[in-house]
């Protein structure tokens, strides 16, 4: 079982939400809904909001075919959730960058730092994030099913100098665990970052950096904190 988790106000609900709410349930079996409360609309939109009650947003809400279940929360954040629910897949509209995305995955800064550049000029380093072309993860997903959205592309992405960096705080992804093997099969080496309990991960890359945190929080800062420490030793490793 599959589990993509979006959030939002959703204070009214629009056409935008409707094909943002499709496509998310496409990438997965179970599509979960994090709702702002009353409470924590007003502390994020001000007091005239929301125009809806929760109940009545909750109930639009699961009148939609691409809903499965609803929590409603009264933090400003999802953090919360994101870390009891330990989602498979965590779904944002195009309009919200990376960096603001709470429990965003860690691929994308990353590469963009290697391919971009870091604190110091040098040559940019071939970096891709394979999470964020949207047709490709449509396309496969509704083709060869969500284990194969990673896989797929490395076999159609990557040589064997290259290296799959595999990124899962559980160490229990599919997609993830997928992409490695396809990796090996190429003849690819894998980095894995994952957390204390990651053992299926560790097992199958070449080199893994296990935090000793069960937290998702926690873990997925310690991820971002070793992709800077690998973007310093690249600009250390460069001349100009």
């Amino acid at each position: 079982m599959t589990t993509v988790f979006t959030n939002g106000c959703f204070d009214l609900l629009h056409p935008g939400h409707v094909d943002l709410l499709e496509r998310a349930r496409a990438l997965g079996d179970r599509l979960v809904v994090g709702l702002n409360s009353d409470r924590s609309v007003r502390a994020l939109k001000g007091n005239g909001r929301p125009l809806l009650p929760q109940e009545a947003r909750a109930a639009v809400l699961r009148a939609l075919r691409s809903v499965d279940d609803i929590i409603i929360f009264d933090e400003l954040t999802p953090a919360r959730l994101i870390e009891e629910l330990q989602p498979d897949v965590l779904v944002k509209g195009g309009d919200w960058p990376v960096a603001q995305i709470i429990g965003a995955a860690d691929a994308q800064p990353i590469a963009a730092e290697f391919a971009g550049r870091f604190e110091r000029e040098r040559r940019p380093y071939p970096a891709i994030a394979l999470t964020t072309d949207t047709s490709k993860l449509t396309a496969i997903g509704n083709d060869y099913g969500f284990e194969q959205l990673f896989a797929r592309q490395v076999e159609g992405l990557a040589v064997p100098q290259d290296v799959l960096v595999a990124i899962s705080t559980s160490g229990n992804s599919p997609n993830v665990l997928a992409a490695v093997a396809a990796a090996h099969r190429l003849g690819c080496p894998s980095i894995g970052l994952t957390g204390a309990k990651g053992t299926r991960l560790a097992t199958l890359c070449d080199v893994t950096v296990m935090v000793p945190s069960a937290r998702t929080s926690r873990i997925q800062e310690a991820h971002i904190t070793i992709g800077h420490l690998w973007c310093e030793l690249a600009d250390a490793g460069t001349g100009s």
